[in-house]
């Protein structure tokens, strides 16, 4: 299963964060961190972190095959991430566990291979934030909110959660 985490690049909350997926899920995980490089081309002057619009390369980083799942690297995960690849299988490109929360997404990367979404190199030019490709989205038909709630949640941690979000702090020590 092909997993993107988006990270701020501090390696003590990576590690922390592969320590939990490597604990809860099964079968060969191939993980990639999208993380803000100032030579990278991006722009990111409006976005909320430094790593928010990356998740949008990754239908073309997948070269528009299978399915991914997009993650923030300060998600605690508590179960299989292939169970979400199972669950979330409705006819969209991308499906956020959540209304509005983009932390934990799966996506087809099949449904973004079309002339109206932009390409890596198009994004960088673009300078959208968020909510500009959600937007894009939306006019798409590409993606859906909220259809599975119990697999993002707030603190504390229950029985019934899936994810938690922000359990994983950042931190500024070295």
């Amino acid at each position: 299963m092909r997993v993107f985490i988006g990270s701020y690049g501090q390696k003590r909350q990576e590690d922390e964060f592969i320590s939990h997926l490597q604990a809860h899920c099964s079968g060969k995980l191939s993980l990639t961190f999208l993380k803000f490089n100032t030579r990278s081309g991006w722009t990111n002057k409006l976005w909320k972190t430094p790593y928010e619009c990356l998740k949008y390369s990754i239908p073309e980083l997948c070269s528009y095959k299978g399915r991914a799942v997009y993650i923030d690297v300060g998600c605690k995960v508590l179960t299989d991430l292939s169970d979400a690849t199972k669950i979330f299988r409705q006819p969209y490109g991308w499906q956020h566990a959540i209304g509005y929360r983009g932390e934990f997404a799966v996506i087809d990367c099949s449904k973004f291979d079309m002339l109206e979404w932009p390409k890596i190199e198009k994004m960088k030019r673009l300078g959208w934030n968020d909510m500009s490709y959600v937007s894009h989205m939306s006019q798409l038909g590409l993606n859906v909110f909220g259809t599975n709630p119990q697999w993002l949640c707030d603190p504390p941690e229950n029985e019934h959660m899936k994810i938690v979000r922000n359990a994983i702090p950042f931190s500024t020590k070295i």
